[in-house]
């Protein structure tokens, strides 16, 4: 009976960290696998492997009160491994987004089923487009690989990491990052509907019997799709290169949680 109990303690400190990591990421989302009973079993499941590892220190743990402690602290741990991973998802999603609302599809507006909230049909596009590139192309094994390295960093029994005023500020930074990476995905096609519409504009001031508005929208629509066809791999080739941070999680996370 000693023998489950402990399994069941050493189980309890093992997955919140998964379990709120998981939740962020859209690859993982409860829309996407039919529920959040497997995405929890994905998470009990990455979590099992760490259980010869955890049992041998469970005197460490002397009270229920150090128990409740550490099960935040692995929850608080998961949930900034959940925000750095998802950066570059939501990236890509804002970056659909920001050139729909740019020509006028916005609009058009519905649920994600990877994110659960409101965004366009090219942040729809996207999304999707970039978590299949995440699983077929291997990176979700790099980033398992990284995410078990952050237990050597920060062990399941060990005390919570030390949270500073530093912590906050990258915080705020690792936002000022997500509209860095949008824009820079969305800038070409933006850019070029801007110019267009600039150029609408001159047209309705020589020829103002013109109707500009009715106009606008499919040929803006148009340039749009034709400036993403052109560097459709090399905004592809940026979201990988973005996705590749994420393997860095303990370098981050030392700077986060000192």
């Amino acid at each position: 009976m000693n023998g489950l109990s402990d399994l069941i303690l050493a189980f309890s400190l093992c997955l919140p960290r998964f379990f709120v990591a998981l939740i962020l990421i859209p690859g993982f989302a409860k829309q996407l696998l039919g529920g959040a009973v497997i995405r929890n079993s994905i998470a009990a499941a990455l979590a099992l492997p760490l259980l010869p590892s955890v049992i041998p220190h469970l005197d460490e743990v002397q009270s229920n009160a150090m128990l409740i402690g550490l099960i935040a602290k692995e929850a608080v741990i998961g949930l900034f491994i959940g925000f750095i991973s998802a950066i570059p998802f939501w990236a890509i999603e804002s970056a659909g987004f920001v050139i729909d609302n740019q020509r006028g599809a916005s609009m058009a507006s519905t649920l994600n089923p990877l994110s659960g909230d409101q965004t366009s049909p090219l942040g729809i596009l996207f999304n999707h487009a970039g978590t299949s590139l995440f699983f077929i192309t291997g990176s979700v094994l790099l980033w398992l690989s990284a995410f078990y390295k952050t237990f050597l960093l920060w062990p399941m029994t060990d005390f919570p990491p030390q949270l500073v005023f530093h912590s906050v500020t990258l915080v705020f930074e690792s936002f000022s990052e997500l509209m860095n990476i949008t824009w820079r995905l969305a800038a070409p096609a933006v850019i070029t509907m801007f110019l267009s519409e600039f150029g609408l504009g001159l047209m309705n001031r020589f020829t103002p019997q013109m109707n500009v508005f009715f106009l606008a929208m499919p040929i803006k629509s148009g340039i749009a799709l034709l400036v993403l066809l052109l560097y459709i791999s090399l905004f592809f080739d940026a979201f990988l290169l973005e996705l590749a941070d994420i393997f860095l999680l303990t370098e981050q996370l030392k700077a986060w949680l000192p």
